[in-house]
């Protein structure tokens, strides 16, 4: 689950914006050449699929590598991708994936004369054999490890995937970064490089990746997708990515011309539409998928842990609504842990009010609670506002570097998660709270029985109306233990760019950048 520093593709409402272009004429023929800028904020961390952690990271590495599925147009929903077919079988146990034929990996110097080979079978044995590796160095299973018991190859083109149990989201599973496929060559070439020096199947490699942290993507000219002319993708030459270091200058750089992708919020759009004057397209996804909430360390020896009168007492008098006024629709209220749209709820509702009648008075309250944080936000003061409110001294710890390690290690009373799924099912959200989870993702050590039998049922429920009744009820024993205060969740995410940008595709969370291309060329194949 990459965490978020600062969706899929639902409903995608595509509109044109001060372009003066008829949106009911015929398209026209994509052109080749040219550079799309884009500018991140937060650096580039890993280039190394399996160890990828933070969305800027899967954002890049996205468009060098690729896994056997990729996410669909709906949530439920995946499609082939470097796999050619899937065939589920002894009840979803077991799966046969056929490789798509003809798929080679980019050139690159761990290859013999530099030259990239075709992807076979064993490539999907060596990938997934590696990411078993690394799950099992961790104290509880990954995603991978959790899932899969053992993958093989049947033939060149087949491998065969025996899991732990059942999974309903296997085939999304196949999509995230860590099931990436990997050469072995790349491995034993760069060996603990390999994060800097990343070889995949998709449609751009890397060519330059500054000491600023900026970096340069160049076409592969021996990627294996074709047009619906049956031409080669990808469009664009080379896509050049600035690091910025700060998201407020993002607009700016666009208004200039310096970057021709931008990613705003409902704030920021109003802003572009009434006062900018320039000529752009905005593709808007309405309904997001990141949720942001304070952890509550659930450890016995910690204030909050033995106090579940406290916890509750403190998630509801949280002023969730004056911190969405204080937002100005930028974010939704957040009363379910997973969004609404996607366990089949509304919404509306509030966390329940604890009835004073049950919380032990007699019971001395802690002294003080500590908070961290990435950032000092405004859900962090109100935060503190309401542990002033309940008798105890909030006491802050902004923390940048290695945060998520920080709250593993030191055990915060409330520490503040921002987070989006690796594929856009509830269960990466509920997993948060599993006792099986391992402690990167289970930051609050919260552990319970009941919710990991209920939680363990919802992983392998092939019908969908059954599965949202289990993730209510996982809702139902969130909101009696109050293992964490819920804040947002993300409202419309607007995909910006310049009107001669064209052929912008959503694929979950990022763009197929395969498709785009730059409308001001002639050089047109």
């Amino acid at each position: 689950m990459p965490a978020s520093r600062s969706l899929g593709a639902l409903a995608i409402l595509l509109a044109l914006l001060s372009c003066g272009k008829d949106p009911a004429a015929s398209p026209p023929r994509p052109l080749y050449g040219g550079t799309l800028k884009l500018a991140v904020s937060d650096p580039v961390e890993s280039l190394d699929p399996q160890s990828i952690r933070y969305d800027t990271d899967w954002f890049v590495a996205s468009m060098i590598f690729e896994g056997l599925t990729a996410p669909g147009s709906l949530p439920d929903s995946v499609e082939p991708l470097l796999a050619e077919s899937w065939t589920r079988m002894d009840g979803g146990a077991r799966w046969l994936v056929r490789l798509r034929s003809g798929v080679r990996f980019q050139d690159a110097p761990c290859f013999p004369e530099g030259k990239g080979r075709e992807v076979t079978a064993d490539d999907i044995v060596f990938t997934f054999t590696q990411a078993l590796r690394r799950d099992s160095t961790n104290i509880s299973p990954g995603p991978i490890a959790a899932r899969i018991a053992s993958v093989r190859a049947l033939d060149r083109n087949t491998a065969e995937f025996t899991l732990t149990r059942p999974y309903v989201t296997f085939l999304k599973l196949l999509s995230t970064p860590p099931a990436f496929i990997i050469p072995h060559e790349s491995a034993g070439f760069y060996g603990r490089k390999t994060s800097v020096h990343p070889v995949g199947t998709g449609p751009f490699r890397l060519a330059v990746w500054e000491n600023s942290g900026d970096i340069i993507l160049v076409r592969n000219p021996s990627y294996w997708r074709r047009d619906s002319l049956g031409r080669d993708l990808p469009y664009v030459d080379e896509i050049s990515i600035r690091l910025t270091g700060n998201p407020a200058l993002c607009i700016p750089l666009f208004l200039k011309g310096e970057t021709h992708f931008l990613v705003v919020n409902e704030s920021e759009i109003r802003q572009l539409r009434s006062g900018s004057g320039a000529s752009f397209m905005v593709t808007t996804v309405p309904e997001g998928l990141t949720v942001r909430f304070f952890g509550i360390s659930m450890d016995p020896h910690s204030a909050l842990g033995r106090r579940p009168a406290l916890r509750r007492a403190l998630a509801a008098s949280y002023n969730r609504s004056a911190l969405i006024r204080e937002l100005k629709g930028v974010a939704l209220e957040a009363s379910t842990l997973a969004p609404p749209h996607l366990i089949g709820t509304t919404a509306a509702g509030t966390v329940p009010r604890p009835d004073p009648s049950r919380f032990p008075q007699g019971d001395p309250l802690p002294a003080q609670l500590t908070i961290s944080t990435t950032i000092r936000s405004p859900d962090v003061d109100r935060l503190a506002a309401a542990v002033k409110d309940l008798g105890m001294t909030p006491v802050l710890n902004v923390k940048v570097d290695e945060y998520y390690e920080h709250v593993v290690r030191e055990r915060p009373d409330l520490f503040r998660v921002s987070m989006q799924p690796l594929f856009p099912d509830p269960e990466e959200y509920y997993a948060f709270f599993s006792s099986k989870s391992p402690a990167s993702v289970n930051l609050t050590g919260y552990r319970s029985a009941a919710y990991d039998s209920v939680f363990d049922q919802s992983t392998i429920e092939q019908d969908s109306g059954r599965r949202r009744l289990l993730f209510r009820r996982l809702e139902s024993i969130l909101q009696r233990d109050a293992p964490l205060v819920l804040l947002t969740h993300e409202g419309p995410r607007h995909y910006v760019v310049p009107g001669f940008v064209r052929g912008l595709v959503l694929r979950f969370t990022t763009p197929d950048f395969a498709l785009i291309w730059l409308d001001r060329h002639e050089d047109a194949r």
